[in-house]
């Protein structure tokens, strides 16, 4: 068996099995289409040796380091799946061929810049927004949110699922499966977008219900009832807001995962708990000792949210 008709008949079926996110697979293929498959898609998998492995890799150095770290662990993946199943004995695989990647402090906007956007924000954005900026979910996250995730007796969101390129998956990881409570403002901003969904004009412009929106149904979406396109809110309305108030920013350093970087920032200098910011985040762990012994009560983690939401919504004085 050569290495593409492992990955492709044992592997990848695997990975489907497990329900591995879309945009992992689509990342996984397209660096096997690009780097792998023409290097040794055709050697036998048992012929793999570490020297392969050196030479694939030695051919990725004009990429970033973190680029060639991903390729790295997706052949580690796969070739520890095939020690697994029995297909090999041991991987071809050293922790040498792994390049070092150094973390780079991430960008974010302080509470004030935050409450700045917010405030600038065309209405109709205004809870879309805020449900991003006030609870450090991913965009994926807050776009795939139906009304049945959204507890308001117990004022609270339940992180369950994600949108990515049009599909519903489960969310990153299993640390991102969690309950997020919301701040008295957040709750309250929901509860009247979910009263206008509800609510409906006639032809004289007289009022009625519609009804309460469906479980099932997205919290946010356009004027034709679909969940909006990341791309285009990017383009038609963060962007937009971020030049209108002069902010200047590098290149992918101004999307909506700065909103989530912000939140962690935030908790962190206002609580200075970062197993608070973790938990808030989804994160899988600081560290494993931290992630086994550290207990964060449900108590504490709606006081790091209304903590968040006074430090971005506190009215100017």
């Amino acid at each position: 068996m050569t290495f593409r008709q492992f990955v492709e008949i044992v592997w990848v079926p695997n990975l489907r099995r497990r329900q591995v996110k879309p945009s992992t697979l689509k990342s996984y293929a397209s660096m096997l289409e690009h780097h792998v498959y023409p290097a040794i898609s055709s050697e036998r998998l048992r012929d793999l040796t570490p020297p392969h492995i050196e030479m694939m890799l030695s051919n990725l150095q004009r990429y970033s380091a973190k680029y060639q770290r991903n390729v790295g662990l997706l052949l580690r993946a796969a070739f520890n799946h095939a020690v697994d199943s029995g297909a090999l004995d041991r991987s071809p695989m050293r922790d040498y061929h792994m390049p070092r990647v150094t973390q780079k402090e991430k960008c974010a906007w302080s509470e004030e810049e935050v409450h700045k956007i917010l405030d600038a924000l065309p209405s109709q954005y205004v809870p879309l927004f805020h449900t991003i900026a006030l609870t450090g979910m991913r965009l994926g996250e807050v776009l795939g949110m139906t009304w049945g995730q959204v507890d308001f007796r117990q004022g609270w969101i339940q992180v369950s699922q994600a949108l990515w390129n049009g599909h519903v998956s489960l969310p990153k990881t299993d640390a991102s499966m969690r309950v997020i409570p919301m701040g008295p403002k957040l709750h309250h901003i929901l509860m009247q977008h979910k009263n206008s969904q509800s609510a409906t004009e006639d032809v004289w412009g007289r009022e009625g219900m519609a009804g309460e929106p469906k479980p099932d149904e997205f919290v946010f979406r356009n004027q034709y009832g679909r969940p909006y396109q990341p791309d285009v809110l990017r383009r038609n309305v963060l962007y937009p807001v971020l030049y209108k108030l002069g902010f200047q920013w590098k290149d992918r350093e101004g999307g909506f995962h700065r909103f989530r970087h912000s939140a962690g920032s935030i908790v962190v200098s206002k609580t200075g708990n970062l197993k608070h910011a973790q938990k808030l985040l989804g994160h899988s762990s600081i560290t494993t000792t931290a992630h086994i012994y550290t207990h964060v009560s449900a108590e504490e983690i709606r006081k790091t949210v209304e903590t968040l939401e006074e430090a971005i919504l506190q009215e100017a004085e």
